[in-house]
């Protein structure tokens, strides 16, 4: 429309559980750290005529990992509150959405041995690990393209979620 700027919304939420001896207090901060912004942003959202969230969960939220019981638990609640959400708000034009990174090379992994590195790359099918890069790439699809894509979990794994064993 002539003489109007159209007003772009979009969010990204992300959470990272640090201490797995922490079950009680897990979940709930966890999940919290998505909802309570999610909330948020949402009203701001729904008055603008729209937008699109973006929740970081993890590949644990898809597939069970190897001693991480309670972080795959809280992940997998990231998911779960991508779908409830994506359903209460896709009426307001709120679309969202949730990626499930595979092992991504960030600092948090500057201090694991070059074997466990290694093991992390071996994972995934293409043999390496992912770039933050690659997360954010699919973020900005989200944003930019899927206008029809509402209350899923993506996985950008490098084709780790697809195969049978770790």
């Amino acid at each position: 429309m002539a003489g109007q700027t159209e007003r772009s919304q979009a969010a990204v939420a992300n959470s990272r559980l640090l201490c797995e001896s922490m079950w009680l207090f897990a979940i709930a901060p966890q999940d919290g750290i998505v909802i309570m912004p999610l909330a948020f942003l949402a009203s701001g959202m729904i008055d603008s005529g729209g937008g699109r969230i973006v929740n970081i969960a993890s590949l644990a939220a898809l597939r069970g990992l190897p001693n991480l019981a309670s972080y795959t638990a809280a992940k997998a609640g990231v998911a779960g509150l991508t779908r409830q959400a994506a359903y209460e708000y896709a009426k307001h034009n709120i679309l969202i959405n949730a990626i499930a990174p595979g092992t991504i090379d960030t600092p948090i992994l500057a201090d694991i041995t070059e074997e466990m590195r290694q093991s992390n790359a071996d994972s995934h099918m293409i043999r390496r690990l992912g770039e933050p890069a690659e997360i954010a790439s699919m973020v900005a699809y989200f944003f930019r393209e899927g206008s029809f894509l509402t209350g899923l979990t993506y996985p950008v794994d490098g084709g780790w979620s697809s195969k049978g064993n770790f």
